[in-house]
């Protein structure tokens, strides 16, 4: 990596947060202490929880940027000042991310888990997990995990920070993936509202990465549009403080490609995004990349192209709105005149292959 010349696309995206590596044999052993001492680390710092609308805008309009910056140069050509700025920023904002969302994937899928415990199917569930092999005949899930994930602490704190200190004598692999099971054959609580399919989705998330399916910028990207039983999984009280009532527009705009416009414009300004200084930051950006490449964005958020790509929300009061605040169209052109009376054009006669003649007829008085 430190051959490739620096300034450049392909500089950038050597980063190993963009490739994908196999870590579903790392023993969790290895894997667990790390997830402990990255969790301590961020608690010891003061900034153990954010805003996830400021982590999703940030990622998201960044990748933006990114990807205008990635269109127009070539993968080794020197980037300009503007689009060094945007690679490197994005850069940053991965290194910054991955880990929390790693975190805090591994951390909420185990204590959602501990339901198992009081699942009237819990001994069918183990026993089929068990009863699973690989193309070798070999148990794809020990004992002594599946006996792990059955005696899961029924405390919510202390279920999710168990996987710090104490763990199952298996690998990661192996671990995420029995979660994976759990939850595709399980759900609980009343009308299913805990486990299941959703949980099952968020699981794999977390496995496609383990095992080298997708690179870390993939789960990042995939893990803020995630959503368990009652909604958006960032609402469990680690490493992010929850979302406000706007992260569902936040993810609309990004789905539409419209995150730029809406920083510029406004769109996604409310008090509690904007003290964390998070959209100032972009805006700042968004601004130089425009100036640097006239037409990359609209000049405001189209939102009827929102709701058009599946949105969510509904932004009918949106659409109103910016048909009101559009320009009224150009008056049409003046009548024709010829030596100051009313005449109509009647043809076009070329006397050289680049000039032209108008013809005129006097009008009908």
């Amino acid at each position: 990596m430190r051959y490739l010349p620096s300034g450049t696309v392909r500089h950038h995206l050597s980063a190993p947060h963009f490739g994908r590596r196999d870590l579903s044999g790392t023993p969790m052993s290895k894997a667990a202490p790390r997830i402990g001492a990255y969790y301590a680390a961020v608690k010891a710092s003061g900034s153990q929880k954010r805003l996830a609308d400021a982590e999703a805008v940030r990622f998201y309009c960044l990748n933006h940027l990114a990807a205008v910056a990635r269109s127009r140069h070539d993968p080794d050509d020197p980037l300009p000042p503007w689009a060094a700025e945007v690679m490197g920023e994005y850069v940053r904002c991965l290194v910054d991310q991955a880990p929390r969302v790693y975190t805090y994937l591994v951390m909420i899928v185990t204590r959602e888990a501990r339901h198992t415990g009081g699942h009237a199917n819990q001994d069918a569930i183990m026993e089929h997990l068990g009863a699973l092999e690989d193309a070798e005949g070999k148990k794809l899930y020990p004992a002594n995990l599946l006996t792990y994930l059955r005696n899961l602490p029924k405390d919510e704190e202390e279920s999710a920070e168990l996987i710090c200190s104490k763990w199952p004598n298996a690998t990661l692999g192996q671990y995420v993936g029995a979660l994976v099971g759990v939850f595709e054959h399980s759900s609980w609580g009343s009308g299913g509202g805990y486990g299941g399919k959703a949980w099952a989705t968020v699981a794999r998330c977390l496995e496609d990465v383990v095992r080298g399916r997708t690179s870390l910028e993939a789960m990042v990207d995939t893990a803020y549009a995630l959503a368990h039983n009652n909604g958006p999984i960032f609402n469990k009280e680690m490493l992010y403080e929850g979302y406000t009532e706007h992260f569902i527009k936040l993810l609309d705009l990004q789905r539409a490609g419209q995150l730029p416009e809406a920083v510029l414009s406004g769109a996604l300004d409310h008090a509690k995004l904007s003290e964390t200084g998070v959209l100032a930051a972009l805006r700042t950006m968004v601004e130089r990349v425009a100036g640097a490449v006239p037409g990359a964005f609209g000049a405001a958020v189209d939102w009827e192209l929102v709701m058009a790509r599946g949105a969510v929300g509904n932004y009918a009061a949106e659409v109103k709105k910016a048909k009101k605040k559009a320009a009224p169209p150009p008056p049409p052109p003046a009548p024709p005149k010829f030596a100051g009376k009313p005449a109509q054009v009647v043809g076009q006669v070329w006397v050289h292959p680049h000039a032209s003649v108008t013809k005129y007829e006097r009008a009908a008085p």
